[in-house]
């Protein structure tokens, strides 16, 4: 044990206080990190889109799923872009493969 010394505290709150804010630091980058690689399942990300396209997209997600409450909760994406373009098949709606191509464009930088 060290001896009773002033220096001796101040380096150790220096030290603590060090800890502390590089402990803020990683848990920022850990937490931003954690939200930009989080999977969701398509029907959350389907939120983010106008309203009209969003009820487009889920009939045309359940139909592809075929009423399995399983496929809707179990498959998971990274993005929206992920979500429209593996939820459900474009060529198979009746929108047809140009009209989803142009939302999955135009959700090219939507998290």
């Amino acid at each position: 044990m060290l001896p009773y010394n002033p220096e001796n505290k101040v380096q150790i709150i220096a030290t603590l206080i060090l800890l502390f804010l590089l402990s803020l630091v990683f848990l920022d980058g850990y937490i931003r990190y954690r939200n930009r690689t989080k999977k969701r399942i398509a029907l959350m990300w389907y939120r983010q889109l106008p309203e009209d396209v969003r009820q487009k997209a889920i009939a045309n997600h359940k139909n592809y799923a075929k009423g399995s409450l399983a496929y809707l909760i179990e498959h998971k994406f990274e993005s929206l872009q992920k979500a429209i373009s593996s939820g459900f098949v474009w060529e198979q709606t009746s929108e047809g493969y140009n009209y989803w191509y142009k939302i999955h464009q135009s959700c090219e930088n939507i998290e």
